[in-house]
């Protein structure tokens, strides 16, 4: 009766040990795939948006350089060149003085960084028709981002535009065309769209 007891207790615990065993191997292999997951997506999605983007062609008023650029954790876009007019302008006022030309004129605001590399909760402020949209950002496996307009927060009424980022040699072609932080700063303040300022 000891010996069959002492026996089975023998089984159990090695039962019990052979199921930690199995449990582990498998908390190890569960761990080192999350591990890998999120190394992967700190690689593809890690890297800032910010940079020169080429517009979607058609687009009204012209394809156009665009520029992203960080300030104070939030993000913002303006027109760096038009690719096919000199000077478009634009007036959100009934006073002709206050025409001002697109290229230096921010019209992306206040988009913050998802945990997805996403940017989101932005607003975009339409210079030609002068409304205001919701927008995010969703960068594609391809290097592109998606730049998307909505009616509504839900984005059941939207649009998406892909946009390429320049190539290096390209953006050292557009650095002279590019704008001072603080005059972007200026005008973001007058523009009186955000309350960040």
């Amino acid at each position: 009766m000891f010996i069959s007891a002492c026996g089975a207790r023998c089984i159990v615990l090695l039962y019990i040990s052979a199921t930690g065993l199995y449990i582990c191997r498998n908390i190890r292999k569960v761990f080192i795939c999350i591990l890998i997951f999120v190394v992967y997506n700190s690689i593809s999605f890690g890297k800032s948006l910010a940079g020169l983007y080429l517009t979607h062609k058609d687009t009204l008023g012209g394809q156009s350089i665009v520029e992203i650029f960080e300030y104070k954790n939030k993000y913002y876009i303006y027109g760096v060149k038009n690719l096919e007019s000199d000077s478009t302008f634009f007036n959100c006022s009934n006073k002709p003085e206050n025409s001002r030309n697109v290229v230096g004129a921010v019209f992306g605001y206040d988009y913050v960084e998802n945990s997805k590399g996403e940017l989101v909760n932005g607003t975009i402020h339409n210079l030609y028709n002068c409304k205001t949209y919701y927008g995010k950002i969703i960068p594609k496996k391809n290097g592109n981002i998606e730049f998307v307009g909505s009616l509504d927060s839900h984005y059941w009424f939207s649009r998406a535009y892909e946009w390429k980022p320049l190539p290096p040699n390209q953006v050292e072609e557009y650095n002279n065309y590019r704008q001072p932080m603080d005059k972007l700063i200026e005008f973001i303040k007058q523009s009186g769209i955000t309350n960040n300022f």
